[in-house]
């Protein structure tokens, strides 16, 4: 429709967050070409504000998934260095039992050694040469 002088056209413009919509109503008084320029510019920015609401609130939703992204790796992250400190104790529990093992098989093989015929075969021969060089000493 041809908006004129003699026109009785209005336009309501109302506005959401997902949505604008401008309507047309008929009213008793007539509007100039003025107003109706002014009608679509207010349209157009609260259109415009209204795609930056929109932008805003997917940013938002993002940045709202990123936030729970990261406290779940956060949580995952501390889990995993639980993990690893209870392995670096179990490592050094075991280390001492390893060391412990070792010095009681090294105390066995040693106490074996004495009561063996070699040894008790050092321990008289050893005992012959002390006597020989201790006669030895004495006549010399």
């Amino acid at each position: 429709m041809k908006v004129g002088a003699s026109s009785s056209m209005a336009f309501a413009i109302t506005a959401t967050a997902s949505k604008i919509t401008v309507s047309a109503e008929v009213l008793p008084t007539v509007e100039s070409d003025h107003q109706m320029l002014a009608h679509i510019k207010r349209a157009h920015r609260l259109e415009v504000e209204a795609e930056k609401v929109q932008e805003d609130l997917r940013a938002e939703g993002v940045l709202k998934k990123k936030e729970f992204v990261l406290a779940e790796l956060k949580a995952a992250l501390a889990l995993e260095e639980e993990r690893k400190k209870e392995a670096e104790i179990k490592v050094i529990e075991l280390e001492a039992r390893m060391a412990k093992s070792i010095s009681e098989v090294m105390i066995r093989a040693v106490e074996e050694f004495k009561t063996s015929f070699k040894m008790m075969k050092l321990n008289v021969e050893f005992g012959q040469q002390a006597f020989i060089k201790g006669f030895e000493l004495y006549e010399g």
